[in-house]
């Protein structure tokens, strides 16, 4: 898994053309019947009195203003009256002219039929239901450092549903009636098959699904994470911290800034305070974290490391304190388990990349375990492999439980 839509078309109208009774359709969608003969009414009303008017020989300029304010409303086809330029008056067809009454009565007969036949359109319309109805589930279980698909055990609980599958080419289908919350269980045993004892089992919990949803979760061997055979406890308070249960927490962006905090002066013994041995060893130490993330936070150049003496470390940085002698890391995270500020401080004469290295993920270099977090500036290979894992293979908020309710070492993952 790694670091971290059908609109109903528009109506289509013939070029050049208007039709009133899908226009009004269009717009009156959703009123009720009794207030749409009302709407009629009041439009047929509105036709009658404007050729009433015509018949009463309104000048043009009045005849144009009726016009205008009826066809601000209403697009409108070929104009129904016309406009004599020579005598500059008004000419109306139904003066003396009983075809054109018979005309209207026949067009307002013709769109009273019209629009009875798109009521129940418009109501079979309104009454369409957009809400997901659930459908089929892809979900893929790969290898986390090869990205081998793995065929294993599935157990997946669906609203009171359980389905027992297993992946055949890494993939399975399975299928809900609708949307559910749901949990899946990769790499447990099952009636289909036992589970593949190489690798840690993970579980997805909660999971909303809605149909045609595409899962991809990966699983890790055990020997990838523990190729010299540690107890997993000292493994994961080594590289996960003693306080946070194998909670995964790590920064999602790059800091923004990098401060050296002196509140002893020390930096001052030197007549360059940015060159000497002092802001070497913390400069070695910046550069470990750009190794043990695998180069996702990238360490800073000098001239970009900002020396204080006080005040409050700022949110987004990554700070070091010059100690008269005790030695420390902190790390804060946000509600998604995202660290937005680290901290960590030695007399800066010696080890200060295990410190800032367990400062950016919430490790503990006071291990059972040698690793970088136990002391000097060298990664070793369980390193290079927990870094790798935690900031390019696991997202935030993911956990490593040792025992829980799924049983013995498993993993907790985050869709």
């Amino acid at each position: 898994m790694g670091q971290w839509e059908k609109r109903t078309e528009a109506v289509k109208w013939e070029s050049g053309r208007f039709s009133l009774p899908i226009t009004l359709f269009n717009k009156f969608s959703g009123v009720s019947l009794r207030n749409l003969k009302g709407i009629i009414k009041n439009r047929v009303s509105g036709l009658l009195k404007r050729f009433k008017r015509g018949e009463k020989g309104l000048s043009f300029e009045k005849q144009r203003l009726y016009s205008h304010k009826l066809s601000s409303s209403v697009n409108r086809g070929p104009p129904v009256n016309r406009f004599s330029e020579s005598s500059n008056k008004f000419i109306s067809p139904l003066n003396n002219n009983s075809f054109s009454k018979i005309s209207l009565i026949l067009f307002i007969l013709l769109f009273l039929s019209s629009l009875l036949l798109l009521l129940p359109a418009c109501k079979k319309a309104s009454s369409v239901d957009n809400s997901p109805v659930g459908g089929p589930v892809y979900l893929r279980v790969d290898d986390t450092f090869s990205g081998q698909p793995l065929d294993v055990p599935v157990n997946i609980e669906c609203g009171g549903m359980v389905y027992e599958k297993k992946t055949e080419g890494g993939n399975l289908t399975f299928e809900i009636d609708k949307p559910e919350q749901c949990t899946i269980k990769v790499n447990f045993s099952n009636s289909l098959a036992n589970k593949n004892d190489d690798y840690i089992p993970a579980v997805l919990e909660n999971a909303g699904l809605q149909g045609e949803d595409n899962i991809h979760i990966d699983i890790v061997k055990k020997q990838d994470l523990n190729p010299k055979g540690y107890s997993w406890k000292d493994l994961i308070n080594a590289y996960r911290g003693k306080e946070l249960d194998g909670l995964n927490q790590v920064w999602v962006k790059q800091p923004e800034k990098w401060v050296v905090y002196d509140p002893h002066h020390k930096l001052d013994e030197y007549k360059d305070k940015y060159h000497n041995e002092v802001m070497n060893n913390i400069m070695e130490g910046f550069k470990a974290i750009e190794e043990y993330t695998n180069g996702f936070i990238r360490a800073p150049s000098r001239d970009k490391v900002e020396i204080r003496y006080d005040g409050m470390a700022p949110d987004y940085s990554i700070n070091f304190t010059i100690t008269s002698g005790d030695a420390y890391e902190k790390d804060y995270a946000n509600s998604n388990d995202e660290l937005i500020r680290s901290g960590a401080g030695t007399t800066a004469r010696y080890d200060t990349s295990g410190e800032l290295c367990a400062s950016v993920q919430g490790g503990d270099n006071e291990s059972a375990i040698i690793t970088v977090f136990d002391g000097g500036h060298e990664l070793n290979e369980v390193d290079r492999i927990w870094g790798r894992f935690n900031y390019k293979k696991r997202e935030p908020g993911s956990r490593i439980v040792l025992d829980g309710s799924y049983g013995h070492l498993y993993e907790i993952r985050k869709l």
